[in-house]
Formats: C-alpha cells, structure tokens, sequence
C-alpha cells in the first residue's frame, strides 16, 4: 500500500485489491488482469483524466469519508500529484500480481515508460525544429 497527498495536502491510500480491479473493469473497461503489450497502457499514463478515474475508483470511499465528490476529486490534482500518482500506480500494478506476472509486470511497465519517453522525445524535437513561421501558420490553422 501506498499513500499520497495531493495539492490540498490531503492524504489518501492507495491498495490495488481484486476488489478494485474488477471495479476498474467495470467501471472504465480496463482489464488490468490481462495486460498484453506496453500499447495497453500507454491510455492510462498518457491520458490524465483516465488517471484520476482510476484513482477515484481506488479513493473513491476515502473521498466520501471526507466529504469528497468525483468531481472535487479531480480538483485535486495537479502536475505533481498526477506524476506521483502514475508512479503510485505503476508500484501497486507490480506488487499486485505473483511470480513470473509480477516480473511481467515489471518489464511491460519499463517498456511503457520508455515508450512514452521515445514519443515525447520526438515530439520535443519535431517542435523545437519548427521556425517562427511554422509555428504561427500552425496556431493560424488551429484557430
């Protein structure tokens, strides 16, 4: 188990339990038992919002006790508390599981990290090769 405190200095514990991974399942279709390949979960470290979804199914009783909907839940994280909480995650995915899965698990979730390393890598590059220009024609694209 471990715990964390988000930007509001609230403390909440986070334990991945059979319990919470078939609410998981049920609630945000992730079937955290059957993880194939490091593209599985890349949506759960690349999208914030699924992140705190997660997180509010492993708090979400912890959040009532304080007075807490979905929706202040997700008021409380910020830039460090999602990055904590993707590391709290990838911590409790590991622990979770026995044997040769646990050290699966450890594997796939080091690829997925290098994953997104590789693709936020190039995606910085691509940027800071752009002139003046590209950028402003781009943004005029978008607006």
């Amino acid at each position: 188990m471990r715990s964390f405190k988000d930007h509001k200095e609230n403390t909440w514990d986070v334990h991945l339990t059979m319990g919470k991974v078939e609410l998981i399942e049920s609630r945000l279709k992730i079937d955290l038992l059957n993880m194939g390949d490091e593209k599985f979960l890349l949506p759960l470290f690349e999208d914030d919002r699924m992140l705190v979804a997660l997180f509010w199914s492993l708090c979400e009783d912890q959040a009532k006790d304080k007075s807490i909907d979905e929706k202040g839940f997700g008021h409380l994280f910020d830039g460090p508390t999602l990055e904590l909480c993707a590391t709290i995650l990838m911590e409790e995915l590991v622990n979770f599981f026995r044997g040769s899965k646990k050290e699966m698990t450890a594997t796939l979730l080091a690829k997925t990290e290098s994953l997104l390393s590789q693709k936020y890598k190039s995606a910085e590059e691509r940027i800071a090769g752009l002139s003046l220009e590209e950028i402003e024609k781009q943004q005029g694209n978008l607006a």
